[in-house]
């Protein structure tokens, strides 16, 4: 299994709530355009670095709302 990458992870802990970010005023989740502006990427980069750590992770094709996304947050809060 690939390892999730220090960027995966970041994108993952801002888009699900468990970090923010320090010059945007701050939703619960933030954005891909917020994400993509703080790490220099475009928002369409933001969404596949998501999308290919959740993969690594083993959430392929996972409904993440409700029970699967609190679990979900969970197990990014460990990494």
């Amino acid at each position: 299994m690939n390892e999730i990458t220090d960027r995966e992870k970041k994108i993952l802990r801002l888009r699900y709530g468990l970090e923010v970010l320090e010059n945007v005023e701050s939703t619960a989740k933030e954005t891909y355009i917020a994400i993509g502006e703080e790490l220099g990427i475009s928002r369409t980069r933001v969404q596949q670095l998501e999308i290919e750590g959740l993969n690594k992770l083993g959430y392929r094709g996972v409904s993440y709302r409700g029970e699967n996304r609190n679990d979900l947050r969970r197990l990014i809060k460990t990494l």
